[in-house]
């Protein structure tokens, strides 16, 4: 009982990992966008092109002159340019990708 349980956990959390193929900071599927969970991690993802020193700060390694750089070069199209416009180095960014976003900016 207990294998079949631990083949069912790991069919379970496969199926999971796989569903969708969610990557933040990129649109939603219409799966993603019905999907609770995935509208809770974008939710809770630091938006790049909005976020106040505070909220950068809070993220690993993004010092408050990292934070400064990267609100002085808004907006940004995806979180990938705060590496390819030299912003930060790719190893931080390697440690906060999963929890950023870049939305387009409000127009007023």
């Amino acid at each position: 009982m207990a294998q079949s349980n631990g083949m069912v956990f790991s069919l379970s959390l496969m199926v999971f990992l796989s569903y969708g193929g969610l990557q933040l900071g990129c649109p939603p599927t219409a799966a993603a966008a019905d999907d609770p969970a995935a509208q809770s991690v974008q939710a809770e993802a630091v938006d790049i092109n909005s976020a106040s020193e505070d909220q950068l700060t809070k993220l690993p390694e993004i010092t408050m002159g990292l934070a400064l750089k990267i609100m002085g070069g808004r907006p940004y199209q995806n979180p990938q340019e705060l590496v390819t416009r030299q912003v930060i180095p790719q190893d931080i960014y390697d440690k906060i990708k999963d929890r950023i976003v870049a939305r387009a900016p409000q127009k007023n």
